[in-house]
């Protein structure tokens, strides 16, 4: 039992009563509150209201067994973090490794030997206590990191304008030696407010409060507009920015701003690890249902051992900035790659030393593109429709799940008349549905189509 004042909560979940009772008895003798349940559904119910500390977890159990129980709360964002002990009478090493692939963290198998069951217990409650107090420690962190950096914004922000001002006004009278001075405090404000910018973003990042305001947008204008900043100063260094896209490309959902950041961020490093005389290329081009950007140079190029360390905080490699007065915070690309994913992107990146470097990233093109492409062959969702009460329960719910995305089609393709009734019952009536066969090579179905179902339909626009 944990030595703070919060007694802990065990969750049991056994069909066997005479189990339930045994572990229950065990564990209230050790001071822990217990919650027991016969049923895996009653157990995701009441976790769902009260989520416990530790789940004891029986494997063998009608309607609902203990894997899926498992994978019910792993896919629960406010119950996936919760340890999850499985409990059975095999021993096979198959059903253990199915155990930790669904998400446990522990095995005990019967018939239950005290000890054991107290061990195991009491490891897994230090490990989530310690967990917590981690997480409570990094949150901190992270609040101490976004208050100091926010601090810190508006005074290195008059640092740097005052400085403008003056060297404006006195530029007439300066000697090159203050001239010099008033430049090396230009460039530190520079770089300090860069520094501060960069780490609130991460402290946003990293608490999870990254804001983002997404919608339907024309791709090329935040890239147009980087570029054309961009290229202001890239000619000061003699290096012209190209802009390559098609006359028609799908609109992706995204913030138009934190596109333009991680735009402006590539171009930079672009710039700063370029010879002057050389280009600076930005690419775009549409590939299944993604709009894919590109910004490549003609640097020096990043080892292959070295590349892991891009995208992570601080992380710097042994190639240098062209020019010496160049610095760099070490955070761009972790927020690039932070900014990327969520907006369900990808970012990688091709590069060979001598060669020059090139960044991708990828943005999910928007939904009702992605609709008018099911014309071409490519699949909205896959969903199953049976005949028994649970499964037609079961298969509703899954189609009204698509009712906000408005479909114009009103005839059923290649399916049964009973399904058909079915489904006009279900309020799915303005749909186009085809049978769905193993093999299509364009439809992209989903791996996982509805639990307990038989048949298989695809949705499809009209």
């Amino acid at each position: 039992m944990s030595t703070s004042d919060r007694q802990e909560t065990i969750m049991v979940v056994d069909d066997a009563p005479a189990n339930l009772k045994l572990l229950t008895e065990m564990l209230q003798a050790k001071g822990y509150l217990v919650l027991s349940f016969p049923r895996g559904a009653m157990a995701l119910h009441a976790a769902a209201k009260n989520p416990p500390d530790l789940i004891l977890l029986d494997i063998n159990m009608p309607e609902m067994n203990g894997f899926e129980v498992c994978e019910h709360l792993k896919a629960d964002a406010a119950l996936k973090e919760i340890p999850v002990i499985f409990i059975s009478a095999t021993t096979e090493t198959t059903d253990k490794v199915k155990g930790f692939s669904a998400g446990g963290v522990d095995y005990i198998t019967k018939p239950f030997q005290c000890e054991e069951v107290h061990a195991r217990v009491e490891t897994h409650l230090r490990l989530r206590r310690q967990q917590r107090e981690l997480k409570d420690l990094n949150d901190m962190k992270d609040q101490f990191l976004g208050m100091a950096a926010h601090d810190l914004r508006n005074p290195m922000g008059g640092i740097m304008g005052v400085s403008g001002i003056l060297m404006d006004e006195l530029l007439p009278i300066l000697t090159e030696e203050q001239k010099t001075f008033f430049n090396a405090i230009t460039s530190a404000s520079e770089f300090m407010l860069g520094l501060v910018n960069d780490l609130l973003d991460v402290s946003a990042i990293e608490s999870g409060h990254l804001s983002l305001e997404r919608q339907p947008i024309d791709i090329t204008v935040p890239i147009t507009r980087s570029v054309a900043m961009n290229r202001l100063l890239a000619s000061k260094k003699n290096m012209p920015i190209t802009l390559s896209c098609p006359e028609h490309l799908p609109q992706v959902f995204a913030d138009d701003n934190r596109i333009e950041q991680v735009i402006n961020n590539l171009l930079t490093n672009a710039m700063k690890y370029s010879k002057p005389g050389t280009d600076i290329a930005v690419r775009l081009h549409h590939e299944n249902n993604e709009v894919i950007i590109s910004v490549a140079d003609h640097g020096p190029g990043i080892p292959l051992k070295e590349q892991d360390k891009l995208f992570k905080a601080f992380g710097k490699t042994s190639v240098k900035p062209v020019s010496r007065g160049e610095r760099s915070t070490g955070l761009g690309l972790l927020i690039v790659k932070k900014i990327v994913e969520a907006h369900e992107g990808r970012i990688w990146l091709i590069s060979e030393p001598g060669q020059g470097t090139e960044f991708f990233f990828s943005l999910p093109i928007e939904r009702k593109e992605a609709m008018r492409s099911a014309a071409t062959g490519t699949l909205l969702r896959r969903t199953g429709i049976a005949e028994s009460r649970q499964e037609r329960s079961a298969a509703k719910t899954s189609l009204m799940e698509f009712r906000p995305l408005e479909f114009s089609a009103t005839k059923f393709l290649a399916v049964g008349a009973g399904i058909q009734r079915h489904l006009v019952a279900c309020g799915v009536s303005p749909w186009t549905l085809t049978t769905c066969y193993p093999g299509l090579p364009t439809l992209g179905c989903s791996d996982s189509p509805l639990r307990g179902c038989q048949s298989t339909l695809v949705v499809l626009s009209s």
